[in-house]
């Protein structure tokens, strides 16, 4: 019996891949995608950049990416969907999370005093209206959830299930659908979204003046004291 030999640790099958593609380029590309934290989708960039004098206008600098193997640069796509891109995803989550943790509570590394930690501070949350009962997928500690589960089994007017037990797939096209086509508010929810934009600014013009009042102060001396970011 023949048995396949095995591949060498040093040499696993995805660089035999770009090493027959780039050859001595092979180093350079896996270099590349190191740098963008194993981005799935890394965006490919040819070309040139230069550098220019402010004061003069002359050329101080030029680099090309033709210049040096293999002839483009990797940028991380960014993508904050963990479906699109998970590395790039768990980055942003990571990145949200120190930076909130700096503002609630210092970070003297970071350059935020730990004195910020005594600071009183509201995080609210506004939620948009609900139209209806829609699919949605809930990973809770790595585990889908069932779609709809709350209440008792019943139906609506048109004979739809309130509930959806199923646990939807990330690529589901039902997910953000409505249970009930005839029950969701269609029109409601596109004044709201063709509004969202008016609706905001009302918002942060009022939220001041009512944060005053509530406080007996007047919107200039509430704005020394506290800060609506």
């Amino acid at each position: 019996m023949l048995v396949a030999a095995s591949r060498p640790a040093s040499q696993p099958a995805s660089l035999a891949v770009l090493t027959r593609r780039y050859g001595a380029g092979a180093p350079a590309v896996v270099e590349l995608i190191r740098r963008t934290g194993g981005c799935t989708s890394p965006i490919r960039l040819e070309g040139e950049s230069v550098a220019v004098s402010a004061h003069s206008g002359a050329v101080v600098a030029r680099r090309s990416t033709r210049a040096q193997a293999p002839g483009f640069v990797l940028v991380a796509c960014g993508n904050r969907r963990e479906t699109r891109c998970p590395p790039c995803s768990e980055r942003y989550r990571r990145d949200a999370y120190f930076l909130v943790t700096a503002g609630l509570s210092g970070n003297e590394a970071r350059g935020v005093s730990a004195s910020v930690g005594s600071h009183p501070l509201v995080f609210a949350t506004f939620t948009a209206p609900s139209f209806g009962a829609v699919h949605r997928r809930v990973v809770d500690a790595g585990e889908v959830r069932r779609c709809r589960v709350s209440g008792q089994p019943q139906e609506c007017e048109h004979g739809i299930p309130t509930r959806c037990l199923e646990r939807h797939a990330g690529d589901d096209p039902r997910i953000g659908q409505a249970l009930c086509p005839d029950c969701y508010d269609y029109e409601t929810a596109a004044l709201w979204n063709a509004n969202l934009g008016a609706l905001w600014r009302r918002t942060i013009t009022y939220l001041p003046r009512e944060l005053a009042a509530l406080s007996g102060l007047s919107v200039a001396a509430l704005r020394t004291r506290v800060r609506v970011a």
